[in-house]
């Protein structure tokens, strides 16, 4: 069993030294009624068609608007998470990809360095996963991070599915890092929000349902809000299958800080098994007036395709809703 007394969104620097339109409504649309701190909300999604005309091949730029949204309100804990399905019930989707994406069907190596150098902190298995076979990217608990080579822009989030080792105390996911400084922020399990290099934890929250040996999905935002430099910070967890929100955490990293860390990279911190990692664009994950992202298209198979965004509040806040375009979207390489 996990330690899970506390959950913690939190700037790591623990030897951290490399770590770097046109609308379409459906007449089947439904508003989505989220609860959040300053009163309820209601979301209608018009999702775009995409800008591209005709079928796509590397890329589509997928826009949304919230018609019920009347300025640029900051939701906080609203959330989307966008799939792509070619039946009409789903039930055969798959996660849109945007900046990146890594299942660690290569070596982790091409896209990953330890901070330490030392590789045997992380070490890529295969498990099977009912009749197919899978490869698991292995973190040694109380390992070094495993930092990425890509860089991204200073506003998007990092979702990673993870699974805990029985005793690991500080596994999850870090963001905006860099080479030469040790600050960055992190969402670690049974933890707390803190940054070492500041005095006292940001935000505590309880979370109940983290248990080791099992899956669950940890990720991690920051944006940019203004030229002074202020930055949010937003984190969830969710069940393994990205169905229940188990908790939410946030923060604003005022500019007055020092030690608001600088930088592009992610990272993930030892302690548990990883099974898949993404990026997106913060405007494709946290609901606003409007939104936009590119989906990758190019490892998606010739089809035509809905696009599905699945609509999260907090915990306790009403079921996950989901809207589905009435078009489809044709890939052809």
């Amino acid at each position: 069993m996990v330690a899970r007394d506390r959950l913690v969104v939190g700037l790591l620097g623990l030897g951290l030294c490399c770590f770097c339109p046109v609308l379409a409504e459906s007449p089947s649309a439904q508003p989505y009624r989220l609860a959040f701190g300053h009163g309820p909300i209601v979301a209608k999604l018009d999702i775009s068609r995409p800008m591209q005309a005709g079928p796509v091949d590397r890329q589509a730029t997928i826009a949304y608007v919230n018609r019920e949204d009347p300025g640029e309100r900051d939701h906080g804990v609203a959330s989307i998470t966008w799939y792509y399905a070619s039946r009409p019930d789903g039930s055969d989707r798959r996660r849109v990809v945007t900046y990146f994406y890594d299942r660690f069907d290569s070596d982790f190596s091409d896209r990953w360095i330890p901070v330490n150098a030392v590789r045997t902190d992380w070490n890529v298995q295969r498990e099977a996963a009912g009749r197919t076979i899978r490869r698991i990217l292995h973190g040694r608990t109380d390992g070094e991070p495993l930092v990425s080579l890509d860089h991204f822009t200073d506003s998007f989030v990092v979702s990673a599915k993870l699974r805990p080792r029985a005793g690991a105390r500080d596994f999850g996911v870090a963001a905006r890092a860099k080479c030469d400084g040790p600050g960055c922020y992190a969402l670690r399990g049974a933890a707390e929000l803190i940054n070492p290099m500041a005095a006292g934890p940001c935000a505590v929250k309880s979370v109940r349902d983290v248990d080791a040996n099992r899956w669950y999905w940890y990720e991690l935002g920051v944006k940019n809000r203004n030229r002074n430099g202020e930055v949010a910070v937003r984190a969830r967890i969710w069940d393994g299958n990205h169905e229940r929100v188990l908790q939410t955490l946030g923060f604003t990293d005022k500019v007055s800080q020092a030690a608001c860390p600088q930088g592009q990279r992610i990272a993930l911190l030892g302690g548990a098994d990883y099974s898949e990692i993404y990026v997106d664009p913060w405007e494709a994950r946290w609901l606003g007036q409007h939104g936009h992202f590119d989906w990758d298209t190019r490892n998606v198979p010739n089809g035509d395709y809905f696009l599905i965004a699945d609509v999260d509040a907090d915990p306790g806040s009403g079921p996950q809703r989901e809207r589905r375009t009435d078009f489809k979207i044709s890939v052809r390489h």
